[in-house]
């Protein structure tokens, strides 16, 4: 005989904490990845989960996307990111942005914490000319602003996405 009523009422506090339970049990058990003590790039307690998070993401897909609200740090996981493997690790890192991030954000607080990355402007990317082969051996990509690339018929779209492919259409 097929039960049809609840014989125990649960909350919607209940019910909202087992489903996300059932969402993320998969990660429970998974040891959490270490976090270097000496990382250059101080993040809150919050940030550091989300870098975490982030990171075994990466792993899993070879990318992520980090879309959090405005003025929850995703540029300093950005950076974190940055810190962990075009600083300490030594691998090629492309950092594209909008022209005025660039010098009044990214470049600055790059030099401050000796991170070298190669740099170009969103700007530069739209153009017809824009020579994606340079880059098309960086280890790492990490775009600033990223919803201005939303339109698939734009220059900045193609090359973002040969440089992303290494040069193929």
């Amino acid at each position: 005989e097929l039960l049809t009523t609840f014989t125990t009422a649960y909350s919607p506090y209940d019910i909202y904490m087992k489903a996300l339970f059932e969402l993320f049990k998969d990660q429970l058990d998974v040891p959490m990845l270490e976090s270097p003590e000496s990382a250059a790039i101080e993040l809150t307690e919050f940030q550091e989960d989300g870098y975490r998070n982030a990171k075994r993401i990466v792993e899993l897909y070879g990318g992520v996307l980090i879309a959090d609200s405005v003025g929850l740090g995703k540029t300093f996981l950005g950076l974190r990111f940055l810190d962990d493997y075009a600083y300490k690790l030594r691998q090629k890192a492309l950092v594209v942005c909008p022209a005025q991030l660039r010098d009044s954000l990214w470049r600055p607080i790059l030099e401050k914490y000796r991170i070298f990355t190669v740099m170009r402007s969103q700007e530069e990317v739209s153009q017809s000319d824009f020579p994606y082969a340079e880059f098309g051996d960086c280890d790492w990509v990490l775009v600033d602003e990223s919803h201005n690339f939303r339109n698939t018929s734009a220059n900045r779209y193609d090359n973002l996405m040969r440089v992303l492919t290494s040069g193929k259409p």
